[in-house]
């Protein structure tokens, strides 16, 4: 009996460590929300403009800065430091060429990263990545394309995406991608994306919109998503 309980564990330990490894994305651990002093604003710029010298996309995406990682309000914070220093284009170029690296990780950390340092010399490649194999990926290129709020400039506008945007709403077989389409719907004032919505059973007013759009799609989960 305590043979087979060992062996019962070791299997389960096995497939866990299988599961582990196997995984394309990790989640990235949320930062601090509080002001950083300047030396650490320093100690990032100086990090950062390293990272453009050394040409590294990927570096720039998924390795740890020193110090950890940091949230919202210091990426804020470096980023008007960068543009006060004019450093700020050639950290978004490097971001951009990370959008073509074959590790699906590193495409999907520098389209996210592109929500807050992109312009429109991102769009072309971001546009591109609509038709990533990745379902993340996608998701989160839709997402670069049309949300504003964060960046320092509106990027050219896009309506050509919006029958693309309802075809996912109603058909992409994947939750990440269903529900960020089904966030640009909200957000527009095309009657094409409120009609969509009202057929989904969306109202397009909801608050919150992203806890309704969850519970409506709460299991439209697809294949798993392959290895970059």
């Amino acid at each position: 009996m305590q043979n087979q309980r060992d062996g019962g564990r070791a299997r389960l330990w096995r497939g866990l460590k299988v599961y582990v490894e196997s995984r394309p994305f990790v989640r990235r651990p949320r930062g601090p929300r509080t002001l950083p002093s300047f030396s650490r604003l320093e100690e990032l710029y100086a990090y950062t403009l390293g990272l453009v010298a050394r040409g590294d996309p990927a570096a720039l995406a998924i390795e740890m800065p020193p110090g950890g990682w940091y949230g919202r309000t210091t990426a804020v914070l470096l980023r008007e430091m960068l543009l006060e220093r004019g450093t700020l284009d050639a950290v978004t170029a490097l971001i951009v060429k990370g959008l073509d690296h074959p590790n699906a990780k590193v495409r999907y950390e520098c389209a996210h990263l592109l929500d807050s340092f992109g312009d429109d010399r991102c769009v072309q490649t971001l546009t591109r990545l609509l038709e990533d194999p990745v379902p993340r990926v996608r998701a989160i290129a839709l997402h670069a394309l049309v949300c504003d709020t964060c960046k320092l400039t509106p990027l050219q506008s896009r309506p050509d995406l919006l029958p693309l945007t309802i075809d996912w709403a109603r058909n992409d077989p994947h939750r990440r991608v269903k529900q960020e389409a089904m966030r640009v719907l909200a957000e527009s004032n095309r009657p094409e994306a409120i009609t969509a919505l009202r057929a989904l059973g969306v109202r397009p007013r909801a608050s919150p919109v992203r806890r309704t759009i969850a519970r409506r799609f709460p299991a439209a989960r697809g294949t798993p998503q392959p290895a970059g």
